[in-house]
């Protein structure tokens, strides 16, 4: 092989090396390019997806009233790496031994202040809304849920009642005579007159009735109840929950099932009662697994 055909030779393997060579750094540049988006994407949503830590404070506030069964949350909401936007928050709520949990959603914001010395029934509320959560800054919550289901049915037991209140009211003597006078005296007699009259109307058949069905929509019974609060979030999409713990007793039960003739004298009276609440404390994990260690070794094998 001459010098000449030799140089030919390795001039060509030259030129196809260095051609190799950028056609592969261009696919390679081409396929970042279209992959970036992508693992950007998939950055955002893993390594930095954000992370919520979920504080409790002092104890839950069981109740029942016109809004059916309730729980009060209290506590402190702290996001890490970046800001949440919190879309909706819910509530599990199973007592232990029950074959399905509730679910509760949220009814209102209630107000962080307190004034004191200054004792009332009224509570600043608000209704719920979406909202914003940073690492800078804690977030303190104060939040009022309830079983959907079972308020839907009380509004099916009080409306009635109510209209059969008011035709009682109407009825009567008295009433008929007062709607006669002057409109801006009415409405403090019509009150005096409508507390006179409860006695009676809570006699009725009706009335009675509707007791009942209220105190049989109460599904506060004595026992362990585990709380799990799902905060789900948007952009990105997840879902944060954190579970809770709490005993209710049977004084609890009793003072509860009070709150149904309770909601009845405030539908009807349409003034404010004071309602009876409980305020168990939270319990260790390793109590409820104590308390269902016995349930298990109970089992056919």
């Amino acid at each position: 092989m001459t010098e000449t055909s030799l140089m030919h030779q390795i001039e060509l393997q030259l030129r196809y090396i260095s051609y190799w060579r950028i056609e592969t750094w261009t696919l390679i540049v081409a396929v970042v390019a279209l992959t970036q988006p992508w693992l950007i994407s998939l950055y955002k949503r893993i390594v930095k997806a954000g992370k919520i830590d979920i504080y409790e404070t002092a104890s839950p506030e069981i109740g029942f009233s016109a809004f059916g069964p309730t729980i009060g949350l209290f506590g402190t909401l702290r996001s890490h790496q970046r800001e949440l936007f919190i879309r909706i928050v819910e509530l599990e709520v199973l007592r232990i031994g029950d074959p399905s949990p509730r679910r509760f959603d949220w009814i209102a914001f209630r107000s962080l202040t307190t004034v004191l010395g200054r004792p009332t029934n009224e509570l600043e509320v608000t209704l719920p809304a979406s909202f914003m959560i940073n690492p800078s800054q804690p977030h303190s919550y104060n939040i009022l849920f309830s079983d959907p289901e079972i308020r839907a049915i009380i509004q099916t037991v009080l409306i009635p009642l109510k209209e059969k209140w008011a035709n009682y009211l109407i009825s009567l003597a008295k009433t008929k005579g007062v709607l006669a006078r002057p409109s801006d005296r009415q409405q403090a007699e019509l009150m005096k007159i409508a507390h006179e009259a409860f006695t009676d109307f809570a006699s009725d058949g009706a009335y009675s009735e509707a007791l009942m069905s209220l105190k049989a929509l109460i599904p506060w019974q004595v026992g362990h109840y585990a709380v799990t609060i799902r905060i789900e979030t948007a952009e990105p999409t997840r879902v944060y929950r954190k579970s809770w713990y709490f005993q209710l007793t049977e004084a609890d039960q009793n003072n509860l099932k009070l709150n149904a003739e309770k909601t009845l004298q405030e539908v009807c009276l349409e003034t404010t009662v004071p309602y009876y609440f409980a305020y168990p404390k939270y319990l260790q994990v390793s109590v409820i697994r104590a308390l269902l260690k016995p349930q298990k070794r109970r089992k056919p094998s």
